[in-house]
């Protein structure tokens, strides 16, 4: 007897369930078969299995409960009184009977009330690596759920993981982009990823978002070739831009390329990716759809930009334009 109550010890302890024990050493079957048992002159026993298990803090509640037992053993059945061996068996097996349904409900994978699902529990912001999670908490607030409609470039749009690389993406969401609202959220630049969850928010943009066999067609570099020039940017600008924005890029059907408070917040490789790739969710055409039927060669995309990045101004002349 003794020895199964070691054994369950061991299980509690195993599966660290506290309350269970607590349980069951107040159950009835228990605490008829221990007042036998403190009766024997056995309780020492107890206190060895707490020990057994590595458990002291379990022998101040043995030892009370024995104690409370064995009184209440005399008071229910004095020694003169003590119950015939008949009934003694049936409390063994009942306390047996107890044993083997907790070690039961002990190996099984059962939820008792109250203990949270898998996905219900805590985990630390470093430890999250499912895609949806990463890209919900750190990327929809400006690129919208599901990767549109949000305020910044809609990432959900297979042209533009297509002409963007690993590299850009990784070095943009790590160290942020200088001069704009995008922030880094590399744990070495400041922010809460980890390198693989960085990584992991790269595969999870092109498995659920990318489809490049659908392009059928080979996309400009994401870099600038060097082949442009601001003042062949302004023949480039009319032909394929201004129809939208205006002669002189301040405003059109599509308002102003030219402004100020856009240009300050753009870098050239925002400008470049945004005539090569368009922004679909703003009817801005890519470099294919600018002109029906004629596309914008390499190099009328970098001029277009040069001469886009030429109408920038400095910070000291918007201060001196607004005096």
């Amino acid at each position: 007897m003794l020895s199964r109550l070691k054994t369950t010890l061991g299980l509690a302890e195993a599966l660290d369930k506290k309350s269970v024990l607590a349980s069951l050493l107040s159950s009835e079957v228990l605490q008829r078969s221990t007042m036998f048992i403190a009766q024997h002159h056995k309780c020492s026993g107890l206190r060895r299995s707490a020990m057994f298990v590595d458990r002291p803090s379990y022998i101040p509640l043995l030892t009370e409960r024995s104690n409370q037992m064995h009184g209440g053993y005399k008071h229910l059945a004095p020694p003169e009184q003590e119950p015939p061996p008949q009934m003694k068996t049936i409390f063994c097996a009942r306390l047996l009977a107890g044993i083997v349904a907790l070690s039961l409900l002990m190996g099984c994978n059962v939820r008792l009330p109250g203990q949270p699902t898998e996905i219900e529990r805590w985990r630390a912001p470093a430890d999250v690596s499912d895609f949806n999670e990463l890209y919900t908490e750190n990327c929809a607030g400006c690129h919208g759920i599901g990767g549109k409609l949000g305020a910044a470039r809609p990432l959900n749009d297979p042209l533009y993981l297509s002409f963007v690389p690993d590299d850009a993406l990784r070095q943009v969401i790590s160290q942020g982009s200088s001069g704009t609202n995008m922030p880094a959220f590399s744990q070495q630049a400041g922010g809460g990823l980890t390198d693989r969850q960085i990584e992991l928010l790269i595969s999870g943009l092109r498995a659920a978002w990318s489809k490049p066999e659908d392009l059928g067609t080979q996309i400009p570099g994401y870099t600038a070739s060097g082949s442009g020039g601001a003042v062949s940017g302004a023949s480039a600008y009319q032909t394929y831009c201004a129809q939208c924005h205006g002669s002189n890029g301040a405003g059109g059907s599509a308002g102003s390329i030219v402004d100020p408070n856009f240009l300050n917040l753009v870098s050239d490789q925002g400008l470049r990716t945004t005539v090569v790739v368009g922004r679909s969710d703003l009817g801005k055409p890519d470099w294919r759809s600018n002109v029906a039927g004629h596309r914008m060669s390499p190099q009328e995309i970098d001029a277009v930009v040069d001469w886009l990045a030429s109408q920038r101004q400095t910070s000291s002349a918007v201060a001196e334009r607004i005096k």
